[in-house]
């Protein structure tokens, strides 16, 4: 068996292994890092708020799905409440029956806003065994949830059949 021979150069000379990064090397990889950072960094978070904007509205509309669904199958009404009072970026709660038993609860969210639109409307949402919204709870043929954050706002609407939909605009006051 033939041993391998140790490399060298063309001159007969032995390799030396060379490790790691000159300082040079190391300096303009920092710069580039660094610029890239300033670019992204304002623009990642912009896109963090819009998720949470969209997350919020989301929940939102399965909220409202969870609660229709549970008032047909229940056969009774279900309520979604703020867990503080008015303050629906707090979390809410879904009630069912007088018992007011508890279906499902959503924590908050912070760093965005919800308001209960048009103004005045009623501080909960009932839904009727049926399915659809209580008149009383629904001061129009339709009702609005606004979500605002810093780097944009969602609606979510609730028809008068109790179906949810969420849109990038402002809801109509």
């Amino acid at each position: 068996m033939k041993l391998a021979a140790s490399r060298s150069t063309p001159r007969g000379a032995p390799l030396r292994r060379v490790r790691g990064f000159t300082l040079t090397e190391l300096m303009i990889t920092l710069t580039v890092m660094g610029i890239l950072l300033g670019i992204g960094i304002p623009s990642f978070r912009s896109f963090v708020d819009g998720q949470k904007i969209k997350s919020a509205s989301y929940e939102l509309m399965t909220t409202i799905t969870i609660a229709r669904s549970e008032a047909i199958k229940r056969n009774t009404t279900v309520t979604i409440a703020p867990v503080t009072a008015g303050a629906w970026a707090g979390g809410w709660t879904v009630k069912a029956g007088t018992a007011q038993t508890l279906v499902h609860e959503q924590g908050s969210f912070p760093l965005v806003t919800i308001s209960r639109l048009p103004s005045g409307a009623p501080a909960t949402v009932v839904m009727q065994a049926s399915g659809r919204p209580d008149p009383a709870s629904s001061t129009l043929s339709k009702s609005y949830f606004q979500i605002n954050g810093s780097s944009g706002v969602r609606c979510v609407t609730l028809d008068a059949v109790g179906i949810p939909s969420s849109s990038s605009t402002a809801c109509p006051t």
